[in-house]
């Protein structure tokens, strides 16, 4: 497993100059979003994607999380993750499809993202 940071140069997450180290994170890797602003997607599948206090919007296609996918503001497209932990804490459904277990807090919930559920559905 690689562990993924974007770097400051882009915001495509197929791009590999978004990414330190250099590449594009693939399915048994880790993404940690720190101070990233917003990342497009397109399809992708990764192996976890981990928030930071400041949740980075992702928005485009969207993203196959094979593990846990938390603290970010999804932003249209299709999101499937093994779990949406800390997604009801700090995350963000804006608009798009999630699908998965979402969970944390006081444990696993449906479909129920407390800080701005604002269009979109989900299949948890």
């Amino acid at each position: 497993m690689t562990v993924y940071l974007p770097s400051g140069s882009g915001t495509d997450w197929g791009d590999p100059n978004t990414w330190s180290p250099k590449g594009i994170p693939g399915a048994g890797d880790e993404v940690e979003l720190n101070l990233a602003p917003m990342i497009t997607t397109d399809g992708e599948t990764v192996g976890s994607v981990i928030g930071s206090e400041t949740p980075t919007v992702l928005q485009g296609t969207g993203l196959t999380v094979t593990g846990e996918l938390s603290s970010v503001i999804l932003d249209g497209g299709t999101y499937q993750a093994g779990n949406f932990f800390g997604m009801l804490e700090t995350g963000q459904l804006v608009g798009g499809t999630v699908s998965g277990t979402v969970s944390g807090g006081a444990g696993t919930q449906s479909a129920n993202f407390q800080t701005g559920w604002r269009s979109g559905s989900a299949a948890v």
